[in-house]
């Protein structure tokens, strides 16, 4: 085999039509870009036969979209002609209700043809573990490393038009020039800039088997008709010709359709003053790229996310309030500036994004497949089980009776997933409910239940009310007898039972067992992995002197472990309480710890903390967010009637002291490590750069990989999780000379030892508690200058700090000084600073 990789790439493709956006941006795109940056030849291929006589020896055989059984002898004749292998999928096509994966026909296809597949391309960390989920246990290796994460590009108006002009030449496509003409002739258009002020929302509008697409704006109508009464703009809906709107005109939200075509949206994202990105929340949205997202930044059009599963990157940089990104982009005196500025602030992320970054990730992963040798083995797949899914048939029932059916259900069943589906129009009530809950209802249509049968039949109980319309009633009766008679006489199928309102209870005592009540959440009463000597209460006892207060988030996470090691190092009775996103209650207890800054203010906004009473309530603080004047007032009011605000470094706390906080409600205590745990190691016997990060955008990870691409010489351990996340990870991963590396935690000691110098780039820290945990196991500390590393680091003595604005230049040179440090114990510098300390002073600060 010759160690220099092939330039020829067959792309099998089911279509190249330019408005087919998942084609456009993860084939022609990157084609164009691989020939123009690194010297590829493409060839571009829709018929498979045909594919199978042009294919050449030792090339790049790309298939785009989910492969059927009819590809194996494409695949066996690649293989046998040495051809690299690589699968392009760009949807979560191993979901059950996923259309046409019958019976989940879809893992047996990616099973069958695993072995002979080198690669499989996936746009996000979650898509990949989609795939990897529904493959076979035991075979979890050989999935882990075929999958891939390339992403999306931003794609601008002139990436589109050049490449246009790339198909129309290679492809002798005319209808390329039809488009590049539709899209120069958008850039006229500027009517509504100064008229009617507009908000777009793109998508798919409809999908049968999930309620992505115009059931996630469900939860925001009302908000939406709040703002319209308020303000005067129109909400345009750029979509697909199938969209069913009803809800929309139902509820009194003024809108624009428009169809999606590449020239139509251009000219939206030109006249709008921001754009709206909505997401479902079911197993079809979890792989989703942040596409829209990119595509409406890279054309100037500040965005609001809400909830976007695949958003890391963008989390702190873009808007997620509907109502503060419409007053800010459409309505205050600076609108202009405040876009622009938006704009400007995620301008270093879209860099990560260009054709040519992608590009240079995918050419380094080709590299790295041709001179990889996979092994080749057997895999089956697994099926789901969703035995825990209620589906609720909500046509007919009133708000009330689902309060109701969904109280049976909790009484029965401890953990859940419940789909509320509608086939007719939603009423006023039901939006105003599934907005209050933040639920995303599934908009179906009784004339495509056969396409939703994935979707209803997975071992899924089905809920109706006593009164539902007769012609649904047949329908789902018709279609689950029909599937049930099916399931009589196949291997492993399950029958779907269909149950109305009045019946529930006794199907309920009938098939499951009554769960212990609990008010609010089924949350675990006891927290679990204590640390220290004493052992938390339940959270319903009234006797508790301590209950820590923290998001069912940062369960088993940092905030949490901080909690359990205060908790379970005191004689006082504690316990921790996991609070939903939106609280319903908080339990009884002599004094309250919140763990975070956010919780407390999201608690007394709920009307669930009485401040009068704050003398017993105390809070973490970790480090700023998002704080503009108006939180900063708000919080400063807050603060002033608490007990104590903890500060985990002195930096912030002065920060607020200069704020106007009163320094008696102010303390800083800084963190703390496991002395028993964390044992000084002899840093002459390490050769190794060590990372403990999970992946963020505030821990500065440009800087991270421009000095692995820097000091190639250097061996890196990233310890941590999420990194999947990060545009540049495969880019990163593939440079060869970093370990990435998801661990226990009790297992982090080890890696520690491993580590001869402690690297951190974060712009932003409360701790970090790893570089406490680092220096304990006398690894040398270059770090930047956040959170209380300027309280235990003196620089040039036992470690060095740096700006967070420094280059990789600055910092390598700071890293190789530290290779030469070995004669100076770092451990000894932060022996203090044990958990059983920290506990102490956390205790005598608050007065407990």
């Amino acid at each position: 085999m010759s160690y220099s990789a092939p330039r020829k790439i067959f792309w099998v493709v089911p279509s190249l039509n330019l408005n087919q956006a998942s084609v456009r941006l993860r084939c022609l795109h990157i084609a164009r870009g691989l020939e123009k940056n690194f010297g590829y030849e493409n060839y571009f291929l829709t018929d498979i036969k045909k594919a199978k006589n042009q294919i050449e020896p030792e090339s790049f055989l790309f298939i785009i979209k989910m492969p059927g059984l009819n590809i194996i002898d494409l695949l066996v004749k690649g293989k046998a002609l040495n051809c690299k292998v690589i699968i392009d999928i760009t949807d979560t096509v191993c979901d059950i209700h996923y259309k046409n994966n019958d019976f989940g026909i879809n893992s047996w296809i990616l099973n069958s043809l695993i072995d002979l597949t080198d690669a499989i391309f996936v746009p996000t960390a979650k898509m990949r573990d989609h795939l990897i989920k529904h493959a076979e246990n035991s075979k979890l290796s050989i999935w882990r490393n075929k999958v891939y994460i390339i992403p999306d590009i931003a794609e601008s108006m002139q990436d589109s038009l050049s490449l246009c002009e790339y198909k129309s030449e290679t492809l002798k496509d005319k209808t390329a020039i039809s488009i590049a003409e539709n899209i120069k002739s958008s850039l006229g258009h500027t009517e509504g800039k100064t008229q009617i002020k507009r908000v777009l929302w793109f998508g798919n509008a409809y999908s049968p088997t999930s309620n992505m697409g115009i059931s996630s704006l469900i939860p925001h109508l009302p908000a939406i008709k709040t703002l319209q009464n308020k303000q005067n703009f129109d909400l345009v809906i750029c979509t697909n010709s199938n969209a069913d709107l009803r809800t929309l005109k139902s509820f009194g939200i003024r809108y624009n359709l428009v169809e999606w075509t590449l020239p139509e949206i251009f000219k939206q994202l030109s006249l709008a003053s921001m754009s709206l990105i909505t997401t479902g929340d079911d197993e079809r949205c979890m792989g989703k790229s942040n596409n829209r997202v990119l595509f409406s930044l890279i054309n100037n059009c500040p965005v609001a996310v809400i909830k976007h599963p695949n958003n890391s990157e963008f989390e702190l940089s873009v808007d997620r309030s509907l109502k503060s990104a419409i007053q800010k982009y459409l309505f205050s005196k600076n609108s202009k500036k405040e876009r622009t500025k938006a704009l400007n602030e995620n301008k270093t992320i879209l860099n990560r994004y260009t054709i040519i970054e992608i590009t240079k990730v995918y050419n380094l992963v080709l590299q790295n497949i041709w001179l990889s040798s996979l092994a080749s083995q057997e895999h089956y797949p697994t099926i789901p089980n969703e035995k825990d899914v209620v589906s609720i048939i909500c046509d007919n029932l009133s708000v009330g009776n689902i309060k109701i059916i969904i109280s049976l259900l909790n009484s029965f069943i401890p953990s859940y997933r419940v789909n509320y589906i509608h086939f007719t129009p939603l009423t006023e009530n039901h939006i105003n409910h599934y907005s209050s809950n933040q639920i995303i209802p599934h908009l179906l249509k009784l004339d495509d239940i056969e396409k939703a049968r994935n979707f209803l039949k997975n071992n899924v109980s089905l809920v109706i009310s006593d009164e539902l319309n007769a012609n649904i009633s047949k329908k789902l009766f018709d279609w689950t007898n029909a599937i049930n008679r099916f399931s009589s006489i196949a291997t492993n199928s399950s029958t779907v039972s269909i149950i109305k309102q009045s019946s529930l209870k006794e199907f309920l005592i009938k098939y499951y067992t009554r769960s212990e009540s609990t008010k609010h959440n089924n949350l675990s009463r006891v927290p679990e992995n204590i640390p220290g000597r004493y052992q938390p209460l339940d959270i319903s006892s009234s006797n508790t002197d301590l209950l820590f207060v923290c998001g069912i988030e940062a369960k088993n996470w940092i905030l949490d472990g901080i909690a359990k090691e205060i908790g379970s190092r005191s004689q006082n009775s504690w316990s921790i309480f996991y609070c939903d996103k939106v609280p319903k209650h908080l339990p009884k207890a002599k004094n309250y710890f919140f763990m975070h800054q956010a919780l407390l203010k999201k608690f007394v906004k709920l009307r669930l903390v009485d401040l009068s009473q704050g003398s017993n309530i105390n809070c973490w603080y970790t480090h700023p967010r998002d704080e503009d004047k108006k939180s900063i007032d708000q919080f400063l009011d807050i603060f002033s009637k608490v007990n104590k605000i903890v500060f985990a470094c002195s930096k912030n706390y002065d920060l607020w002291i200069s704020r106007g906080l009163n320094p008696i409600r102010g303390c800083v205590v800084l963190g703390g490590f496991d002395s028993a745990r964390f044992t000084a190691h002899d840093r002459k016997l390490s050769n190794t750069i060590g990372v403990c990060s999970s992946f963020y955008e505030r821990k500065n990870p440009e800087l991270l990989f421009n000095l692995v691409s820097k000091m190639r010489d250097k061996k890196f351990i990233l310890l941590g999780k999420n990194w999947e996340s990060y545009a540049r990870y495969e880019a990163l991963v593939g440079l060869g000379n970093v370990q990435y590396v998801t661990a226990k935690y009790e297992d982090y000691p080890d890696y520690y030892k491993k580590f001869k110098i402690f690297l951190s780039t974060s712009k932003l820290e409360g701790g970090p508690i790893p570089l406490m945990e680092a220096m304990a196991c006398n690894c040398f500390p270059v770090v930047s200058e956040t959170g209380f590393a300027k309280d235990i680091i003196s620089h040039g003595s036992n470690g060095f700090l740096f700006e967070t604005s420094s280059t990789a230049n600055t910092v390598s040179e700071l890293i190789e000084k530290a290779y030469i440090m070995d004669d100076i114990d770092v451990s000894s510098t932060v022996s203090e600073y044990s958990w059983d300390n920290f506990s102490e002073n956390i205790y005598r600060v608050v007065g407990i």
